[in-house]
């Protein structure tokens, strides 16, 4: 986002968030009140977090990989859902190519199922894909191609469509 896109998107919410990527996904109104303090609205903040890395174990090494991390910050006046496994597959479904393409991990996890299951106002949580090996032999590559567009969606928010090149180890954000 950047230029005039940037100033409309300014001007339309009064304050732009961007991750560690640059990638800003939505933003909440910046009002305060007659006290001086900010006043939150229903908001909640996805970003869409990609990463390419090389892939080590005791089997593999150096193998080219990409993980999909989706980040949800609670600008909201409540609690929202946690992205613990209990509240994963109710709130939390993953886009290929305009699709849902929920990956295994969403559904299975080691978190605790005890206590508050929300995340606090103003508070941050991430869910990590589990990272996805780039190989013939792991069939992503076969499945989807070299090129393909990724999306996660919360509570029915949508993050922004951001297209994937493996090859080339980048990324554009459509829309």
């Amino acid at each position: 986002m950047y230029g005039a896109e940037c100033r409309k998107c300014y001007a339309k919410y009064g304050s732009i968030y961007f991750d560690s990527l640059g990638l800003v996904q939505y933003v909440y109104d910046n009002k305060v009140g007659s006290d001086g303090i900010k006043k939150h609205t229903d908001t909640i903040i996805l970003e869409n977090i990609i990463q390419f890395y090389k892939y080590n174990d005791k089997n593999y090494s150096n193998l080219d990989a990409i993980n999909f991390i989706l980040k949800v910050t609670n600008r909201s006046k409540s609690p929202i859902p946690d992205m613990g496994v209990t509240n994963r597959s109710k709130y939390i479904n993953f886009y290929i190519n305009g699709q849902i393409d929920n990956p295994l991990s969403l559904y299975n996890g080691t978190e605790s199922v005890y206590g508050e299951k929300t995340i606090a106002i103003d508070s941050t949580q991430t869910f990590d894909s589990g990272g996805w090996i780039l190989s013939t032999d792991s069939g992503i590559l076969t499945k989807y191609g070299n090129e393909f567009t990724i999306q996660w969606e919360y509570m029915k928010i949508k993050s922004k469509i951001i297209n994937v090149n493996v090859d080339k180890k980048t990324f554009v954000i459509l829309n």
